[in-house]
């Protein structure tokens, strides 16, 4: 029996370097080894491996639609990436402004609350104020008070003092 290699006829590659890369969907997963002159039996009968054909035909797809898709594919990706190289830049100069505002909302917070210092002294001064005039006020109201006492005995001893003048002119 010749056991040298012979090329095949069964429709499967000889040399699985030879295999092409794109087979239609109902392509088995393993190519076999190279076909050899063999004795095979199949449903009891004896024949040579030669004869055996595969269940399955294969056929040739145009790949150039999946060529182009993955090349569009390829090419969103390195959009992707350099938008997300634009988003990092973007953060980044975000996280320094942010930063800098942070800073300025520091000082601006310490400057809010030495004003509010300020403001609170300034209503306990003023605070003090209003009860000086308030003390004022009453003392003012006594005052008016008095006035209007001596304006009263100003008018009696001004009436006292016509009634004296009457009875000398007499």
């Amino acid at each position: 029996m010749d056991l040298t290699p012979r090329p095949c006829r069964s429709g499967w590659p000889s040399d699985p370097a030879d295999t092409p890369r794109h087979w239609t969907a109902d392509t088995p997963r393993r190519i076999p080894a190279p076909c050899r002159d063999l004795r095979v039996v199949h449903s009891g009968r004896s024949h040579t491996l030669d004869s055996c054909r595969p269940a399955v035909s294969f056929r040739r797809v145009d790949t150039s639609w999946v060529v182009r898709k993955i090349r569009q594919l390829d090419s969103d990706v390195l959009s992707l990436y350099e938008l997300l190289a634009g988003v990092s830049t973007t953060q980044a100069r975000h996280g320094e402004r942010l930063d800098a505002l942070d800073g300025k909302v520091s000082r601006l917070d310490d400057k809010v609350t030495e004003l509010d210092h300020k403001v609170a002294s300034l209503d306990d001064r003023v605070s003090r104020l209003d009860d000086r005039v308030s003390r004022l006020d009453d003392r003012v109201s006594r005052l008016d008070d008095r006035v209007t006492g001596l304006d009263r005995k100003v008018d009696r001893m001004d009436a006292k003092l016509d009634r004296i003048l009457e009875l000398l002119s007499l």
